[in-house]
């Protein structure tokens, strides 16, 4: 029996992230970083580790925005030949290409122009936003507000 859509892996794939969440949960409260428990004597013990897998740690060295990218069209390009995906994937790859000119631009000090500007600027925005809500979560806070005459530093 087929089961329409994608309902049905997605069922599943949210099964295993839960599972390895809670897996990953009781390992932290349970175990110090580096410490071993053996689980069956002579065969089977856990060493609790840190890795930040394959999609990030082939990249350790690279920008954040250059991950983000990255991630963001490898995704798409895996949805896109079993999916409506498939018909979004030439101008979304397009728009993350202006975009990433536009950061390299940015970066070596020239100005990107409108073409690349204003994706960048969507990527940009819209990463300060996911960023924030990670620091939120992670309870990091930061309240800093200055008016224009305090950032230019002419006070009177």
């Amino acid at each position: 029996m087929r089961i329409q859509g994608y309902s049905f892996q997605l069922a599943i794939a949210g099964v295993l992230v839960v599972a390895d969440q809670v897996t990953k949960l009781l390992i932290r409260r349970s175990l110090e970083l580096y410490d071993t428990t053996v689980v069956i004597p002579n065969l089977l013990s856990l060493t609790r580790i840190h890795n930040t897998g394959a999609a990030f740690g082939l990249l350790d060295g690279a920008d954040l925005p250059f991950k983000t990218v990255l991630l963001v069209l490898v995704s798409t390009a895996a949805l896109a030949p079993r999916s409506p995906f498939g018909l979004l994937l030439v101008p979304q790859v397009a728009f993350w290409a202006l975009a990433l000119v536009g950061y390299i631009l940015a970066r070596a000090g020239l100005r990107p122009g409108r073409l690349f500007s204003l994706p960048f600027y969507v990527v940009l925005v819209a990463l300060a936003g996911v960023m924030g809500v990670i620091d939120a979560c992670a309870g990091r806070r930061f309240r800093v507000w200055e008016t224009a005459a305090l950032s230019r530093g002419s006070v009177n």
